[in-house]
């Protein structure tokens, strides 16, 4: 796995995991990410692709380790969607920054992305993956 560095400044993993997007209105699509962050991700999305500002549950996995994180689709110039992580639960929250962690060399800039991430995100109760799942 190896670590970068996103537009917004965001240590990011760079390592394919497959994500699942759940909408409450038009089921759910799939894609892969190569780009994840505290913050949120960039997922190249198969077919139909929510529209911007929705509320979307997702689910991320990384070899095998499932994440589950609220998101909001952001506006975004480009073929990927953009995703920002609105609600994580703590135990995924926990899941995502050890294997951020685990993968950066700079200890002191994810304990301030951390930091951030608090001060930006009041916790809410997550949404849950609504609908039939085939």
């Amino acid at each position: 796995m190896s670590i970068g560095k996103v537009k917004s400044d965001y240590t990011q993993l760079n390592q394919p995991a497959a994500v699942v997007i759940f909408t409450q209105n038009c089921g759910k699509c799939s894609g892969m990410s190569e780009a994840i962050s505290m913050h949120g991700a960039l997922v190249q999305a198969d077919g139909h692709t929510p529209l911007t500002d929705s509320e979307v549950a997702v689910q991320i996995n990384f070899c095998g380790l499932i994440l589950s994180v609220n998101a909001t689709v952001l506006p975004h110039t480009g073929p990927e969607l953009a995703l920002a992580f609105e609600n994580i639960d703590p135990e995924n929250l926990e899941m995502l920054k050890k294997i951020i962690q685990l993968n950066n060399q700079d200890p002191a800039l994810m304990q301030q992305e951390l930091q951030q991430y608090f001060a930006l995100h009041e916790r809410g109760p997550l949404l849950r993956n609504r609908g039939r799942h085939r």
